[in-house]
């Protein structure tokens, strides 16, 4: 018969001394979730201030599950200080389900509040310098993009924001992203208005390392281009250029579209006859 005392770090699968810290006080482990467990740690968050549980979601990972399409991502379940579950409860449902007992990136010590807008950015930074990273302003502002991506939620860009906990968890897993981040940030010049290297890093980064349809050349000559106005009339890069030094685009979701747009015509040799984005326009995918 199951122990019906509430869940705490020491139901877990493992002692956590292989537990990676993120930042003080916070640890991340790949831990093995049984049934059992879900049950026991969903019970002794029972009243806690969840977001409204939709039985489609539950379903569909369940389904998932089954059928052999569980990833292990960045997105990790979620546990406070004390050992209590605060984030992941539709994939602990799902995993109770499923039946299956599978493989999560588990994070524990992490705070069931995050700071909002602006803060909440500001607060991933301190946790990536914390961690190690350099410029980590536009790694913090990259990973977020990243994250967006990954989830295919692009077109939610300026409204959805990950967590710390999560743009900590990429970071574990992507720390690769920092070259690329460096070396977008290459692309500023002098009169350069709205230009958006954090944007620049994505399109690299997916395109070399998670689609290879790219090389790291390939990004190194498109920000040469980009900087120095040598790409030919009509091409993306010139466009790029000649579009930040008249401050021609507004807003994230804008740069962002248009560094896409530019980097798939890059990659393809193709020359433009205007580089524009309008929000009511379907969002660009990275080829």
């Amino acid at each position: 018969m199951e122990s019906s005392s509430p869940p705490s770090v020491v139901t877990t699968t493992t002692d956590h001394s292989d537990a990676k810290e993120l930042t003080k006080g916070v640890t991340a482990i790949m831990e093995y979730i049984t049934p059992d467990r879900a049950r026991r740690d969903l019970e002794a968050a029972k009243g806690k201030n969840y977001r409204q549980i939709s039985d489609h979601w539950v379903e569909k990972l369940a389904d998932d599950f089954i059928n052999g399409r569980h990833e292990l991502t960045y997105k990790p379940i979620e546990y406070d200080k004390d050992g209590i579950l605060h984030d992941g409860q539709h994939r602990l449902m799902a995993v109770i389900q499923s039946g299956m007992t599978l493989p999560f990136f588990v994070v524990y010590g992490s705070e069931p509040t995050t700071c909002e807008g602006n803060v909440k950015k500001r607060c991933a930074a301190d946790h990536l310098a914390h961690a190690g990273a350099k410029n980590k302003n536009e790694t913090a502002a990259t990973i977020q993009l990243l994250i967006l991506w990954m989830d295919g939620n692009m077109k939610n860009l300026g409204s959805d924001t990950a967590s710390t906990s999560e743009v900590m968890a990429a970071y574990e897993l992507f720390p690769e992203i920092e070259t690329y981040v460096e070396e977008a940030r290459k692309v500023r010049f002098r009169g350069m208005k709205g230009c958006s290297a954090t944007s620049i890093a994505l399109a690299g980064f997916v395109s070399c390392t998670q689609t290879n349809t790219a090389t790291f050349n390939q990004l190194t000559k498109f920000v040469d281009e980009i900087k120095h106005g040598t790409g030919e009339v009509g091409s993306a890069t010139r466009w790029l250029h000649d579009g930040y030094l008249s401050g021609k685009y507004h807003g994230q979701k804008v740069r962002t579209a248009v560094v896409i747009k530019a980097w798939n015509a890059f990659r393809k040799g193709k020359k433009l006859a205007r580089l524009t984005y309008s929000l009511d326009e379907k969002f660009p995918e990275i080829e």
